[in-house]
């Protein structure tokens, strides 16, 4: 049941719309009532972010201390207490995670003397719990052995291991405490024993490790005596204060009862949280296979020391806390009935992890070069956490993120629900990929940064200045000349979208249609010259710009004929796929009448990338803006003024396209700035097709793949999703195929890193509007109300679509600019037709995460969450491996490889 209501809530977005039977869908937020939120979120949050950092600082103080004794006693310890954290710490926490839905709903029912009774329910558990927990830390050490890590290193962790089985009872006892009082807002006596227990712990790890020389047996012992203490402060603040006379009625034999009861929310609870945690741990003791034992599982263990109990102290835990934050506060609310509160407590914390995540991570890599002395004096670790901390840090945003929506989800009592997707993330994607990466492509714990390697390390600010200046310079008017490009075929549709919701459903299905098998492939070969014009021209040979071009203008004029014909039948082809009758009819006449654009397309976009690779950008902006211009009167003139509809909105692209063609044509032909890259028309030109069809053929698989995967949504839904722009792309394979062409290497990394920085901001930014602006971004289409509700709906999913989308697009043209064209074609098969269709296909019709907008008749239009969930997925694994790709290149051989050399010199005749 509860199943069913997530996956019909989960379609309309409840969290950024709501609707009203009256009004439709009203704002996303109402300003006084999320001010209000705001206020009571950081009243609760505040206290308990000092409470969960200061609760885990206790480890952290004992690991500080540790760490400089030494590589061998760092190691170990962190080993240990990793170990410990995800087999006895992480499950208490999560057992005791019940308490939040539980305690916290009681409370806002008013059933006081309730939680009482689950908290001592949960402290028999946790109880009970504790004595395997310990057998288990008792034979850590031949745990470790039996898991292969080095034979010293086990011996040392599985002491610690031991010296901290007397922390794992006081623990489990304080976490339901703490439940306990945090699900009324008892912050104050929190604050004070978690605040005292830590400075008596820095002076009991002073007197044990330094002063008594326990060493790390004497660090484990302090924390057990801290737990206690603490423990011991809290229970007398409970049993004593008249503002827990309500709420705690004393010990009760109910409290032994219902045990199935608390059981059915604590282990799910626990598995949704340790799912996560038992994943790192297997990082831990993969890093403990590598070449360098000790160094690897230093460094890997302060990591997830940091990513466990620090780092994310300011995200995991801060959101962790902030987790028990939205948590608390959503459990009060629908334990007193009020939905609305609750939601708006989800929106608000949500956005404040939003903000937190993107701090804090800029203060871990602003400060990554003196981190790691915090925990050792061992300069190697601390050079190698610097150079791994911007991987960190995006660990550590992300899992602020999910840790808001886990409390959300404890918060509604889905640990079922949560633990289930955790498993799947963790487990069926996370730890593969792990595996793989490790141990097949030897990427090792610390992937692609080398502290010992300068180039790999970060770069000069002045050299990262220069090249975002010369980024900038580039892609600056490519963005211009791009949005222009594109902006003719929307044109075109926000005239036709005037004529009617049959017209712009027609002409839209139609647009993606002929994007997807003639537009987009045109655009993938004509990428080839990026590759082939671009090392071209850094290597200096000029004349070969014009002979590449000549050919890729034949063999585009030649892939124009098949794409005519298959747009000849596009109407039938709709039909076939279940399109509705009469869009497919209305679609297919449109499609007809886009056939004469698609010559003159293909001869633009080899014109566009001859002159781009020569950073000739002012022509391109001159012809297109003066074009764009034109292309707004011609629409006018045969749209309405001569009444040809959506005939005569799709005859003005092919009008436009010749005209811009004529321009650009005229320009390289007279213009001094071509006379070295263009010497006139050669019969080189027409050989060596052959040598330009291979890296053609790639790349225009590398984007179709993509266009096809969501042409393939469109059949689905029946709507068109949003096109992506291709600027990104364009503008980072100029550079680093120039580069490349130059021999440049250094310059060529430095262009790639700088563009995927400024894709990112880019993306956050564009967004950000495009979320911000959905109520009004459909009136650019059409004027119908209904059209502009539903893409205001399905707006912020698009917009992560289109972040994706940017990151990836910047990482397809570092491909593109160093010939890996082939390479990007089986990724991109592997992440859309492999894991992104097959997601879709299943979270929909086997899910059913999606479902019928009503009072929407544009072709039947559903908002299938399940689709774009799916496609995204693909999406972003192919980011994440054309970053890893990218991240591990060896620039130098790049510029010396044999491809190189084959595009530049000149080949014996094929043709």
């Amino acid at each position: 049941m509860i199943h069913e209501k997530n996956s019909q809530l989960l379609l309309d977005f409840p969290l950024l719309n709501e609707k009203d039977p009256e009004n439709g869908i009203k704002r996303w937020y109402d300003m006084y009532e999320t001010i209000e939120e705001l206020k009571k979120q950081l009243e609760l949050a505040g206290p308990l972010v000092v409470v969960g950092f200061m609760q885990y600082f206790l480890l952290l103080i004992s690991v500080m201390f540790v760490g400089h004794l030494g590589e061998l006693s760092l190691s170990s310890a962190t080993l240990a207490t990793s170990f410990a954290g995800v087999t006895g710490f992480r499950f208490m926490l999560g057992m005791a995670s019940a308490l939040e839905t539980l305690c916290g709903q009681a409370y806002g029912a008013k059933q006081y003397h309730m939680l009482g009774i689950h908290m001592q329910r949960g402290m028999l558990v946790v109880v009970a719990i504790s004595i395997p927990i310990s057998i288990v830390w008792a034979f850590a050490g031949h745990i470790f052995a039996f898991c292969g890590q080095d034979v010293e290193l086990s011996i040392h962790a599985g002491v610690y291991a031991r010296w901290l089985i007397p922390s794992i009872l006081p623990y489990g006892l304080l976490q339901c405490q703490l439940r306990f009082l945090q699900t009324q807002s008892r912050l104050k006596p929190l604050l004070i024993s978690t605040g005292f227990t830590s400075l008596l712990h820095v002076f009991l790890c002073w007197a044990l490790v330094s002063r008594l020389g326990l060493g790390n047996k004497g660090a484990a012992l302090c924390n057990a005596i801290s737990y206690w203490i603490n423990a011991l402060i809290l229970a007398l603040y409970i049993r004593y204060a008249s503002s827990c006379e309500k709420t705690w009625t004393g010990f009760s034999k109910e409290g032994a009862r219902n045990f199935p009861s608390f059981l059915s929310l604590a282990i799910p609870s626990a598995c949704m949280i340790c799912l996560e945690q038992w994943s790192y741990e297997f990082l831990v003791l993969m890093s403990g296979l590598l070449l360098n034992p000790k160094l690897e599982t230093s460094m890997m263990a302060i990591r997830l020391v940091e990513l466990n109990e620090k780092i994310v102290q300011s995200s995991y835990e801060f959101c962790m806390f902030f987790l028990l934050d939205p948590s608390t506060r959503i459990s009060n609310e629908l334990g007193a009935g009020r939905p609305k509160a609750a939601k708006l407590a989800a929106r608000v914390v949500l956005l404040i992890a939003l903000v937190e995540g993107f701090l804090l991570s800029g203060i871990a890599i602003a400060a990554r070069n003196v981190w790691g002395y915090i925990y050792t004096n061992e300069e190697e670790v601390v050079k190698y956490l610097a150079a791994v901390m911007p991987v960190l840090a995006l660990s550590n945003f992300m899992d602020g993120i999910q840790g808001v929506l886990s409390g959300t989800a404890r918060g509604c009592g889905w640990q079922k629900l949560g633990a289930l997707v955790n498993l799947v993330a963790y487990y069926v994607v996370g730890l593969p990929c792990a595996v793989i990466l490790t141990f097949v492509f030897h990427f090792g714990a610390k992937g692609s940064w080398n502290p010992e390697d300068r180039d790999r390390g970060c770069c000069d600010i002045g050299e990262v200045i220069e090249e975002t200046k010369k980024q900038l310079e580039l892609a600056g008017p490519l963005v211009l000349i791009s949005f222009l490009q594109y902006f003719l075929q929307m044109i075109s549709i926000m005239f036709v979208g005037r004529l009617g919701e049959l017209s712009l459903s027609s002409a839209t299905l139609a647009t993606s249609f002929t994007g997807v098998t003639g537009f987009s492939f045109m655009l993938g070969m004509g990428s080839a010259l990026e590759t082939l014009c671009g090392q071209a021209y850094g290597a200096k040979q000029y004349h070969m710009l014009g002979i590449h071009m000549q050919r890729g203008m034949l063999v585009l004029l030649a892939i124009s004929i098949p794409i005519s014909i298959i747009w000849a039948f596009a109407g039938h082809i709709f039909a076939f796929c279940g399109q509705d009758m009469e869009v497919s009819v209305h679609a297919g006449l449109y499609a007809r009448w886009l056939i004469p654009s698609i010559f003159p397309y293909g001869i633009l976009q080899c014109q566009l990338r001859f002159l781009q690779t020569q950073s000739r950008l002012k022509p391109l902006v001159i012809s297109t803006c003066f074009t764009s211009l034109i292309h707004v009167l011609l629409c006018w003139a045969l749209v309405f003024r001569l009444g040809m509809g959506n005939k005569g909105a799709a005859l003005c692209d092919a009008i436009s396209y010749w005209f811009n063609v004529l321009i650009l044509a005229l320009y390289i032909r007279f213009a001094s700035s071509c006379k070295e890259t263009w010497t006139g028309f050669s019969k080189e030109g027409a050989r060596n097709l052959l040598s330009f069809l291979s890296i053609a053929i790639p790349s225009a698989l590398m984007l179709s793949l993509e266009q096809w995967a969501y042409e393939f949504l469109v059949f689905m839904s029946g709507w068109l999703p949003n096109p992506k722009l291709e600027t990104s792309m364009m503008a980072i394979s100029t550079r680093v195929s120039n580069e490349l062409g130059a021999g440049k290497t250094k310059a060529a990394k430095l262009a790639a890193r700088t563009v995927l920085l400024l894709a990112t901001v880019e993306g956050l930014l564009l967004s950000g509007i495009a979320v911000a602006a959905r109520n009004v971004w459909g009136y650019l289409y059409t004027n119908e109300d209904e059209v502009v509700k539903y893409l205001s709906t399905i707006m912020p999913v698009l917009a992560l679509s289109n972040f994706m989308d940017g990151i990836q697009g910047v990482l397809s043209g570092t491909a593109r600019g160093c010939g890996w064209q082939k390479l990007g074609a089986q990724v991109n098969l592997g992440a859309y037709y492999l894991v992104g269709l097959p997601c879709a296909v299943i979270l929909t019709f086997v899910y059913h995460l999606g479902g019928k907008v009503t009072n929407l008749s544009l072709a039947n239009v559903r908002v299938d969450s399940g689709l774009w969930t799916g496609i995204i997925s693909g999406s972003g694994l192919q980011a994440l491996l054309l970053l890893l790709i990218t991240l591990r290149t060896n620039w130098e051989l790049q510029a010396s490889s044999k491809f190189n050399l084959i595009v530049l010199k000149q080949e014996t005749p094929l043709f």
